[in-house]
This record gives structure tokens, sequence and C-alpha cells, in this order.
């Protein structure tokens, strides 16, 4: 038995890729880069790869960019499949995503994060959010 629970923060390296499955679903994919600050000022830097479904993925999608701040919560998942070129076996370890919050823009105040269907994020933030 075991568990699977992953709260990430961090930035978008690129702006996410929606499409949707043949039977119509969304899925959108993107990549956080997470950093974090370790002793003497060093700064270590992962790239995470995120998939999220539904009208989650459209919102994601629909409203964030690349650098956008989030929080993304979700669960560890594990894609294998066999490289064309070489034959060889490859894994990687991607997050099933299933939630997310928008982090205020850097030196837009001290607002709280807000849950995905919350009002917009403040009143000087320049993106039109209509939720």
């Amino acid at each position: 038995m075991g568990f699977s629970s992953v709260i990430l923060m961090g930035n978008l390296v690129r702006d996410p890729e929606l499409r949707y499955t043949p039977q119509g679903s969304p899925v959108c994919d993107i990549t956080l880069a997470v950093t974090k600050k370790g002793k003497g000022g060093t700064e270590k830097t992962s790239f995470i790869d995120c998939t999220l479904w539904g009208r989650t993925a459209e919102t994601i999608a629909e409203f964030c960019s690349k650098g956008k701040a989030l929080i993304v919560r979700g669960e560890l998942q594990q894609d294998k499949w066999e490289d064309k070129e070489t034959g060889a076996k490859r894994s990687k370890i991607k997050v099933q995503a299933y939630g997310f919050e928008f982090l205020p823009r850097s030196g837009s105040g001290d607002e709280a994060p807000q849950e995905e269907g919350a009002p917009q994020e403040s009143a000087t933030d320049t993106d039109d959010i209509p939720f």
C-alpha cells in the first residue's frame, strides 16, 4: 500500500500545451521551474512536468503563460515507454495534477494565493480573469 501527494510552487517554463483526446477530453501539459534555496545562498532549480485534465486543463491554458507563478497539487505518476530508435526502455516521473492556485505577481502585495474559481488575483493585477 502506498500514498503519493505532491504540492509544488513554481513558475511556468513555457506556455501551457492544451490538446484534446479522441473522445474530446481536454488535457494540458505544463512544466514548472521549482527553485529551492540552500545554504550559503545557493539555489537548485528542478523542472517538473505536470498534466492537468478537464476544465482545470482549459483554465490553465486560457489564463496562464510562460513565467506565471502557480501552486500545483497532484500525485506522482511514472510513464514508461520504449525508445523508437534504440528500443531501450525509458521512464519518467511526472505529476498528475488535480488542482492549482494562481499566485500574485511579484511586487503586487501580500495577497493570499487564490483557489481555482476564486475572484481575480488582485485589483492591481493586469490579467483579466473573469472568475
